[in-house]
């Protein structure tokens, strides 16, 4: 029995899930894209279902992942369920149609499918000398789960076995969902074809994004990289080098820079970026910051490419640029994009945008001239419209974290 589980708006069309029964009638186009894909592994004649299952596994219990472009089979994953885990045999991507997300599609229907058969885990085998694809896996969360030998040639050319949690982290994403950023890509990315183009999410954390950009949007190459090892390739961007797998076509950063300014270290993410774009590549910044500000700060590497703007109700817009990489610049110098943001930075904050004028630094003096309680001291340090992006929690947290590491004085919740 048939069942349509994926309509993706990409150009590629529907995945479907069938039997193996029903999928015997594919089975001439299995066989084309098997060959193509995994050549000398299947017989030019005969049963081409059982030879992709394998004498390993019960056929009749094998389910088949196609994914179709018009009436063509494009893509197919081999699912074999077991008691503790939903294996993906088999995974192959016509290559005519690669680079266009199918293949994370495709993995992404097997995770739905494991949760829908309530099993916790999706496992696979790789071969053990490929190196970039182990790596790829392993940033997805799969983790080594001992040698394999029920998939073709492992008696042959040594395996690894993976596995991955079907249960992800909930997703978080700053400043923007994906609903309020996806309907102005046409416009901030006019020109950029996805299907052959790549992008890279910049401080990735725990967001949906880069998995969007490759299914709904389809990028033929997505990687979200971030300075914490739990999240995508892990890169620190601090001292201004490439990003995993440079140069890409488009980089994203959702608050990143925003961070980063609050750390001072706004240059090396901006030479992070520079760096890992091809010439002519595009920078998609969304940020709390106004737009001359942002534009200022990335001058010396990059040109305004597009302005869009996003209300979110009481709170401050957010801010989304497409900025453009100068194709006259062959490299950034660090030092001077060190100089130049130490410079743009001091005029915003000390002339456009005082964090302290007078009449406050007056307000703050007269609270703290005693000691105050936490709760009230963070009432005193920070405005109304302050506290709305930074919570009393979230101070709480800092000033532990803060004292942890030797700072304050002493314990309890007072200065």
């Amino acid at each position: 029995m048939a069942s349509n589980i994926d309509s993706s708006g990409t150009n590629i069309g529907q995945i479907v899930r069938l039997s193996s029964a029903d999928a015997c009638q594919h089975a001439e186009a299995l066989r084309e894209l098997a060959t193509a894909c995994y050549p000398g592994a299947v017989p030019a004649d005969g049963d081409v279902l059982s030879a992709l299952a394998g004498p390993w596994h019960d056929l009749s219990a094998c389910e088949w992942l196609l994914a179709f472009d018009g009436s063509a089979v494009v893509g197919m994953a081999l699912l074999v369920p077991y008691h503790d885990a939903l294996q993906l045999s088999t995974l192959a991507v016509a290559p005519r149609v690669r680079r266009r997300g199918l293949g994370a599609r495709l993995q992404e229907a097997t995770r739905r499918r494991a949760i829908e058969l309530g099993l916790p885990r999706v496992c696979g085998s790789v071969d053990a000398d490929a190196a970039d694809l182990l790596k790829r896996y392993r940033a997805l969360g799969a983790v080594d789960d001992g040698s394999a030998i029920c998939s073709p040639g492992a008696l042959v050319k040594p395996k690894v076995r993976l596995s991955a949690p079907v249960a992800r982290e909930a997703p978080f994403e700053w400043l923007l969902e994906w609903s309020q950023l996806e309907p102005l890509l046409t416009r901030l990315l006019d020109g950029v074809d996805p299907s052959t183009a790549s992008a890279v999410d910049l401080g990735c954390g725990t967001s949906d994004l880069a998995r969007r950009l490759a299914a709904d949007v389809g990028f033929g190459r997505v990687v979200g990289v971030d300075r914490d090892p739990r999240h995508g390739e892990v890169h620190d961007w601090a001292a201004g080098g490439a990003a995993p797998g440079a140069p890409y076509d488009v980089a994203f950063d959702k608050s990143s820079l925003d961070a980063t300014l609050a750390e001072g270290g706004a240059a090396g993410l901006l030479t992070c970026a520079f760096r890992s774009l091809a010439a002519g590549g595009r920078y998609v910044v969304c940020s709390l910051y106004p737009p001359d500000f942002v534009e200022a700060l990335a001058a010396p590497l990059f040109a305004p490419a597009g302005r869009e703007s996003v209300a979110r109700g009481a709170a401050p817009p957010v801010a989304v640029l497409c900025l453009r990489k100068k194709r006259e610049c062959r490299d950034a110098d660090d030092a001077a994009m060190a100089a130049h943001c130490r410079g743009v930075q001091d005029a915003f904050f000390g002339a456009a945008r005082p964090l302290l004028d007078e009449a406050r630094r007056e307000a703050l003096r007269t609270s703290f001239s005693e000691a105050l309680p936490l709760g009230s001291a963070f009432e005193a340090l920070f405005t109304a419209e302050e506290r709305r992006d930074y919570a009393l929690a979230d101070f709480l947290d800092d000033v532990a974290a803060f004292r942890g590491r030797g700072g304050g004085g002493g314990k309890g919740r007072r200065w």
